[in-house]
Protein backbone atom coordinates (compact mmCIF):
# COMPACT_ATOMS: atom_id res chain seq x y z
CA UNK A 1 0.00 0.00 0.00
CA UNK A 2 1.51 3.24 -1.06
CA UNK A 3 2.22 5.51 1.69
CA UNK A 4 -0.18 8.35 1.41
CA UNK A 5 -2.56 5.57 1.72
CA UNK A 6 -1.81 4.83 5.19
CA UNK A 7 -1.46 8.21 6.27
CA UNK A 8 -4.63 9.15 5.28
CA UNK A 9 -6.17 5.92 7.06
CA UNK A 10 -4.65 6.41 10.34
CA UNK A 11 -6.25 10.32 10.19
CA UNK A 12 -9.65 8.44 9.66
CA UNK A 13 -8.88 6.21 12.27
CA UNK A 14 -8.14 9.45 15.11
CA UNK A 15 -10.86 11.15 13.87
CA UNK A 16 -13.69 8.72 14.53
CA UNK A 17 -12.22 7.78 17.60
CA UNK A 18 -11.94 11.43 18.54
CA UNK A 19 -15.79 11.48 17.51
CA UNK A 20 -16.91 8.66 19.36
CA UNK A 21 -15.19 10.70 22.60
CA UNK A 22 -17.26 14.03 21.92
CA UNK A 23 -20.14 12.77 20.87
CA UNK A 24 -21.53 9.36 22.53
CA UNK A 25 -24.23 7.57 21.11
CA UNK A 26 -28.03 8.42 21.43
CA UNK A 27 -28.27 5.24 23.88
CA UNK A 28 -25.70 6.42 26.30
CA UNK A 29 -26.86 10.12 26.03
CA UNK A 30 -30.59 8.75 27.55
CA UNK A 31 -29.23 6.33 29.85
CA UNK A 32 -31.48 6.83 32.76
CA UNK A 33 -30.18 8.65 36.25
CA UNK A 34 -29.28 6.22 39.26
CA UNK A 35 -31.98 4.55 40.89
CA UNK A 36 -32.37 6.29 44.20
CA UNK A 37 -31.62 5.12 48.14
CA UNK A 38 -34.25 5.02 50.20
CA UNK A 39 -33.14 3.52 53.55
CA UNK A 40 -35.70 3.49 57.08
CA UNK A 41 -34.21 5.98 58.97
CA UNK A 42 -36.51 5.67 62.15
CA UNK A 43 -39.20 4.01 63.62
CA UNK A 44 -41.35 5.00 66.79
CA UNK A 45 -44.09 3.05 68.26
CA UNK A 46 -46.64 4.01 70.79
CA UNK A 47 -45.86 2.81 74.26
CA UNK A 48 -47.97 3.33 77.48
CA UNK A 49 -49.80 6.59 77.92
CA UNK A 50 -49.16 7.06 74.00
CA UNK A 51 -45.85 8.45 74.19
CA UNK A 52 -43.76 7.50 71.18
CA UNK A 53 -40.68 5.28 71.70
CA UNK A 54 -37.91 4.80 69.52
CA UNK A 55 -37.87 0.89 68.39
CA UNK A 56 -34.40 -0.29 68.89
CA UNK A 57 -31.47 -1.27 66.74
CA UNK A 58 -31.97 -4.52 65.45
CA UNK A 59 -35.70 -5.24 66.20
CA UNK A 60 -38.72 -4.98 63.75
CA UNK A 61 -42.40 -4.30 64.34
CA UNK A 62 -45.52 -5.12 62.49
CA UNK A 63 -46.91 -1.77 63.19
CA UNK A 64 -45.04 -0.82 59.99
CA UNK A 65 -44.87 -3.50 56.80
CA UNK A 66 -43.53 -3.32 53.47
CA UNK A 67 -45.48 -4.56 50.41
CA UNK A 68 -43.64 -6.10 47.60
CA UNK A 69 -43.46 -9.25 45.19
CA UNK A 70 -41.04 -11.45 47.86
CA UNK A 71 -43.30 -10.05 50.87
CA UNK A 72 -47.07 -9.66 49.12
CA UNK A 73 -48.14 -10.56 52.57
CA UNK A 74 -46.04 -7.69 54.33
CA UNK A 75 -42.78 -8.20 56.15
CA UNK A 76 -41.94 -6.03 59.15
CA UNK A 77 -39.45 -2.78 59.36
CA UNK A 78 -36.43 -1.98 61.34
CA UNK A 79 -33.86 0.62 61.75
CA UNK A 80 -31.77 0.45 58.62
CA UNK A 81 -34.29 -1.70 56.06
CA UNK A 82 -33.78 -0.89 52.23
CA UNK A 83 -36.55 -0.07 50.70
CA UNK A 84 -36.73 0.12 46.71
CA UNK A 85 -38.73 2.33 44.37
CA UNK A 86 -41.95 -0.03 44.15
CA UNK A 87 -41.87 -1.07 47.63
CA UNK A 88 -45.94 0.03 49.26
CA UNK A 89 -45.05 1.03 53.09
CA UNK A 90 -47.91 0.47 55.51
CA UNK A 91 -47.62 1.96 59.31
CA UNK A 92 -50.72 0.83 61.32
CA UNK A 93 -49.52 1.90 65.11
CA UNK A 94 -45.87 3.24 64.08
CA UNK A 95 -44.18 6.19 63.11
CA UNK A 96 -41.68 5.90 59.99
CA UNK A 97 -39.29 8.16 58.78
CA UNK A 98 -37.52 7.23 55.35
CA UNK A 99 -34.48 8.75 54.00
CA UNK A 100 -34.65 9.42 49.90
CA UNK A 101 -30.80 9.89 48.84
CA UNK A 102 -28.87 11.92 51.06
CA UNK A 103 -30.79 14.58 52.78
CA UNK A 104 -34.57 14.40 52.12
CA UNK A 105 -36.98 12.61 54.36
CA UNK A 106 -40.27 11.57 53.97
CA UNK A 107 -41.85 11.03 57.22
CA UNK A 108 -44.85 8.17 57.32
CA UNK A 109 -47.48 8.91 60.44
CA UNK A 110 -49.90 6.65 61.94
CA UNK A 111 -52.42 4.83 59.12
CA UNK A 112 -50.23 6.37 56.71
CA UNK A 113 -49.39 4.50 53.12
CA UNK A 114 -47.17 5.43 50.26
CA UNK A 115 -45.30 3.90 47.46
CA UNK A 116 -41.83 4.15 46.70
CA UNK A 117 -40.90 5.24 42.74
CA UNK A 118 -37.72 5.85 40.93
CA UNK A 119 -38.76 9.31 39.91
CA UNK A 120 -38.51 12.25 42.08
CA UNK A 121 -42.47 11.70 42.96
CA UNK A 122 -44.19 9.43 45.60
CA UNK A 123 -47.92 7.75 45.60
CA UNK A 124 -49.68 8.40 48.46
CA UNK A 125 -53.17 6.46 49.45
CA UNK A 126 -53.73 6.73 52.92
CA UNK A 127 -53.21 8.62 56.12
CA UNK A 128 -50.80 11.71 57.08
CA UNK A 129 -47.09 11.83 55.22
CA UNK A 130 -45.00 14.87 55.98
CA UNK A 131 -42.02 15.58 53.28
CA UNK A 132 -38.99 17.13 53.65
CA UNK A 133 -37.18 17.12 49.48
CA UNK A 134 -35.40 19.60 47.75
CA UNK A 135 -35.52 20.69 43.75
CA UNK A 136 -38.26 19.40 42.14
CA UNK A 137 -40.80 16.66 43.59
CA UNK A 138 -43.85 15.34 43.29
CA UNK A 139 -46.65 13.68 45.37
CA UNK A 140 -49.63 11.87 43.85
CA UNK A 141 -52.71 10.85 46.05
CA UNK A 142 -55.49 9.71 43.87
CA UNK A 143 -55.86 12.33 40.95
CA UNK A 144 -54.51 14.89 43.38
CA UNK A 145 -51.28 16.03 42.42
CA UNK A 146 -48.87 18.21 44.93
CA UNK A 147 -45.74 19.70 43.13
CA UNK A 148 -42.57 21.43 44.72
CA UNK A 149 -39.54 23.06 44.27
CA UNK A 150 -37.81 22.15 47.53
CA UNK A 151 -39.93 22.31 50.61
CA UNK A 152 -41.06 21.03 53.58
CA UNK A 153 -45.21 20.24 53.53
CA UNK A 154 -47.85 17.70 54.92
CA UNK A 155 -50.50 15.87 53.07
CA UNK A 156 -53.27 14.79 54.98
CA UNK A 157 -55.17 12.21 52.63
CA UNK A 158 -59.33 11.62 53.44
CA UNK A 159 -61.00 8.05 52.93
CA UNK A 160 -63.16 9.97 49.83
CA UNK A 161 -60.19 10.81 48.06
CA UNK A 162 -60.51 14.54 48.96
CA UNK A 163 -56.59 15.42 50.64
CA UNK A 164 -55.38 18.48 53.01
CA UNK A 165 -52.09 19.94 52.27
CA UNK A 166 -50.54 22.00 54.60
CA UNK A 167 -47.24 24.05 53.49
CA UNK A 168 -44.78 24.09 56.66
CA UNK A 169 -41.26 26.01 53.87
CA UNK A 170 -41.89 27.08 50.56
CA UNK A 171 -44.46 26.93 48.00
CA UNK A 172 -46.33 23.75 46.42
CA UNK A 173 -48.85 23.59 43.66
CA UNK A 174 -52.05 21.79 44.07
CA UNK A 175 -53.75 20.43 41.15
CA UNK A 176 -56.62 18.58 40.30
CA UNK A 177 -58.58 17.59 36.56
CA UNK A 178 -60.03 20.63 37.26
CA UNK A 179 -57.66 23.56 38.38
CA UNK A 180 -54.09 23.88 40.26
CA UNK A 181 -53.36 26.37 42.98
CA UNK A 182 -50.28 27.67 44.85
CA UNK A 183 -49.81 27.19 48.64
CA UNK A 184 -47.62 29.22 50.60
CA UNK A 185 -45.92 28.51 53.61
CA UNK A 186 -48.27 28.77 56.98
CA UNK A 187 -51.21 28.32 54.49
CA UNK A 188 -53.64 25.10 53.95
CA UNK A 189 -56.30 23.95 51.24
CA UNK A 190 -58.53 20.75 51.48
CA UNK A 191 -58.52 19.71 47.85
CA UNK A 192 -61.18 17.37 46.41
CA UNK A 193 -60.69 15.17 42.97
CA UNK A 194 -64.02 16.71 41.60
CA UNK A 195 -63.29 20.79 41.80
CA UNK A 196 -60.15 22.73 41.34
CA UNK A 197 -58.29 23.11 44.71
CA UNK A 198 -59.55 26.68 46.44
CA UNK A 199 -57.54 29.71 47.87
CA UNK A 200 -56.00 28.24 50.90
CA UNK A 201 -56.58 29.72 54.34
CA UNK A 202 -54.17 30.08 57.21
CA UNK A 203 -52.44 27.18 59.04
CA UNK A 204 -53.87 27.39 62.45
CA UNK A 205 -51.19 27.31 65.13
CA UNK A 206 -53.18 24.82 67.24
CA UNK A 207 -53.22 22.61 63.81
CA UNK A 208 -49.84 23.45 62.28
CA UNK A 209 -47.91 22.65 66.77
CA UNK A 210 -49.44 19.00 66.62
CA UNK A 211 -48.70 17.94 63.28
CA UNK A 212 -45.10 19.61 63.36
CA UNK A 213 -44.70 17.88 66.65
CA UNK A 214 -44.54 14.32 65.15
CA UNK A 215 -41.62 15.20 63.07
CA UNK A 216 -39.45 15.86 66.53
CA UNK A 217 -38.05 12.63 66.33
CA UNK A 218 -38.14 9.12 66.96
CA UNK A 219 -39.19 8.44 70.41
CA UNK A 220 -39.28 12.24 71.30
CA UNK A 221 -39.32 14.29 73.27
CA UNK A 222 -36.89 13.62 75.60
CA UNK A 223 -36.35 16.63 77.31
CA UNK A 224 -38.98 19.83 78.32
CA UNK A 225 -37.74 23.08 79.09
CA UNK A 226 -39.97 25.60 80.46
CA UNK A 227 -41.26 28.73 82.93
CA UNK A 228 -44.53 28.81 84.45
CA UNK A 229 -46.11 32.18 85.49
CA UNK A 230 -48.46 31.18 88.98
CA UNK A 231 -50.58 32.36 91.05
CA UNK A 232 -50.21 30.83 94.74
CA UNK A 233 -51.97 31.22 98.13
CA UNK A 234 -49.90 29.60 100.99
CA UNK A 235 -52.47 28.97 104.38
CA UNK A 236 -52.16 29.63 108.09
CA UNK A 237 -51.81 27.55 110.77
CA UNK A 238 -52.21 28.21 114.89
CA UNK A 239 -47.82 28.78 114.41
CA UNK A 240 -47.57 31.07 111.63
CA UNK A 241 -49.30 34.53 110.26
CA UNK A 242 -52.56 34.60 108.06
CA UNK A 243 -52.59 32.97 104.72
CA UNK A 244 -50.68 34.74 102.00
CA UNK A 245 -51.12 34.90 97.72
CA UNK A 246 -48.45 35.59 95.96
CA UNK A 247 -47.08 35.38 92.00
CA UNK A 248 -44.60 32.89 91.28
CA UNK A 249 -41.90 32.47 88.38
CA UNK A 250 -41.16 28.35 88.13
CA UNK A 251 -38.76 27.24 85.58
CA UNK A 252 -38.96 23.77 84.98
CA UNK A 253 -36.94 20.75 83.60
CA UNK A 254 -38.52 17.41 83.03
CA UNK A 255 -36.30 15.02 81.57
CA UNK A 256 -37.63 11.43 79.97
CA UNK A 257 -35.93 8.10 81.92
CA UNK A 258 -38.02 5.33 80.90
CA UNK A 259 -41.39 5.23 78.21
CA UNK A 260 -43.86 7.86 79.31
CA UNK A 261 -41.81 8.41 83.00
CA UNK A 262 -39.98 11.34 83.76
CA UNK A 263 -38.07 13.17 86.22
CA UNK A 264 -39.18 16.77 87.16
CA UNK A 265 -37.35 19.64 88.64
CA UNK A 266 -38.94 22.93 89.37
CA UNK A 267 -37.30 25.48 91.23
CA UNK A 268 -39.03 29.11 91.77
CA UNK A 269 -39.20 32.70 93.23
CA UNK A 270 -42.22 34.04 95.09
CA UNK A 271 -43.36 37.35 95.63
CA UNK A 272 -46.07 38.83 97.66
CA UNK A 273 -47.03 42.06 99.82
CA UNK A 274 -46.63 39.72 102.74
CA UNK A 275 -44.40 36.96 101.57
CA UNK A 276 -41.22 35.77 99.42
CA UNK A 277 -40.61 32.39 99.22
CA UNK A 278 -38.09 30.69 97.17
CA UNK A 279 -39.19 27.07 96.68
CA UNK A 280 -37.56 23.72 95.15
CA UNK A 281 -39.51 20.79 93.98
CA UNK A 282 -38.01 17.50 92.71
CA UNK A 283 -40.08 14.57 91.76
CA UNK A 284 -41.55 12.22 89.38
CA UNK A 285 -44.27 12.23 86.57
CA UNK A 286 -46.51 10.63 84.07
CA UNK A 287 -47.12 11.39 80.58
CA UNK A 288 -50.18 10.16 79.44
CA UNK A 289 -50.87 12.10 75.82
CA UNK A 290 -50.54 16.08 76.22
CA UNK A 291 -50.75 15.46 80.18
CA UNK A 292 -48.55 14.88 83.25
CA UNK A 293 -49.81 13.57 86.92
CA UNK A 294 -46.95 13.51 89.50
CA UNK A 295 -45.88 13.95 92.43
CA UNK A 296 -42.93 16.06 94.71
CA UNK A 297 -41.01 16.73 97.39
CA UNK A 298 -40.60 20.35 97.74
CA UNK A 299 -38.92 22.93 100.20
CA UNK A 300 -39.79 26.09 100.40
CA UNK A 301 -37.84 29.10 102.40
CA UNK A 302 -40.10 31.72 102.88
CA UNK A 303 -40.01 35.02 105.19
CA UNK A 304 -43.66 36.28 105.61
CA UNK A 305 -44.52 39.71 107.03
CA UNK A 306 -47.98 40.65 108.74
CA UNK A 307 -49.19 44.39 108.77
CA UNK A 308 -47.85 45.44 112.02
CA UNK A 309 -44.10 44.47 110.39
CA UNK A 310 -43.58 41.42 112.49
CA UNK A 311 -41.63 39.04 110.50
CA UNK A 312 -41.64 35.06 110.41
CA UNK A 313 -38.66 32.87 108.68
CA UNK A 314 -40.07 29.58 107.83
CA UNK A 315 -39.23 26.55 106.45
CA UNK A 316 -41.51 24.09 104.94
CA UNK A 317 -41.16 20.59 103.99
CA UNK A 318 -43.75 19.23 101.64
CA UNK A 319 -45.27 17.00 99.13
CA UNK A 320 -47.62 17.55 96.20
CA UNK A 321 -49.09 16.66 93.45
CA UNK A 322 -49.09 18.35 90.13
CA UNK A 323 -51.11 18.17 87.07
CA UNK A 324 -50.28 19.92 83.89
CA UNK A 325 -51.19 20.11 80.16
CA UNK A 326 -49.46 20.68 76.83
CA UNK A 327 -50.79 22.60 73.54
CA UNK A 328 -48.38 22.31 70.78
CA UNK A 329 -47.70 25.28 68.61
CA UNK A 330 -44.89 24.39 66.69
CA UNK A 331 -41.97 21.66 66.15
CA UNK A 332 -40.88 22.12 69.70
CA UNK A 333 -42.52 25.00 71.13
CA UNK A 334 -45.25 24.52 73.62
CA UNK A 335 -48.15 26.19 75.68
CA UNK A 336 -48.75 24.93 79.29
CA UNK A 337 -50.59 24.95 81.90
CA UNK A 338 -50.15 23.60 85.46
CA UNK A 339 -51.80 23.09 88.80
CA UNK A 340 -50.32 21.75 92.18
CA UNK A 341 -51.36 21.08 95.78
CA UNK A 342 -49.66 20.57 98.86
CA UNK A 343 -49.41 20.06 102.21
CA UNK A 344 -46.96 20.37 105.22
CA UNK A 345 -47.47 22.53 108.11
CA UNK A 346 -49.78 24.36 105.73
CA UNK A 347 -51.84 23.73 102.54
CA UNK A 348 -50.63 26.10 99.76
CA UNK A 349 -52.09 25.55 96.01
CA UNK A 350 -50.80 27.16 92.76
CA UNK A 351 -52.24 27.62 89.27
CA UNK A 352 -50.13 28.97 86.26
CA UNK A 353 -49.45 29.23 82.53
CA UNK A 354 -46.49 28.79 80.68
CA UNK A 355 -44.53 28.28 77.54
CA UNK A 356 -42.02 25.23 77.15
CA UNK A 357 -39.19 24.30 74.61
CA UNK A 358 -39.41 19.98 73.71
CA UNK A 359 -36.76 18.40 71.58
Amino acid sequence: MPRCCTLITLICALYCSSAAVMWPSRAAAETPPSTPVFVVEGVAIPGFGGEMSALPDGRTTTAARVFNDAFPEGAPLGIGTVLVPGDRILCTRARVVIRRGDDEYIHVHEGGEVTLTAERSIVQSLGEVYYRVRDAFRVEYGSIETTVEGTRFLVVGGEAGDATVSVDEGIVTVRTPAGAQAVAAGQTLLATPTAAPPVPSKWSSRAQGQALSKTVGMGRPRVLLGALAQGSLTGSSADTLSSVGALQVRPLASIRVAGPVRVLLEPGVAVGSHTLQVPVNAGMELMVARFAFGATAAVTRERRTADCGAEQELLHLSGAGHARAALPLGRHLQLLGAARVGRSTVWSGELGAGVGWVF
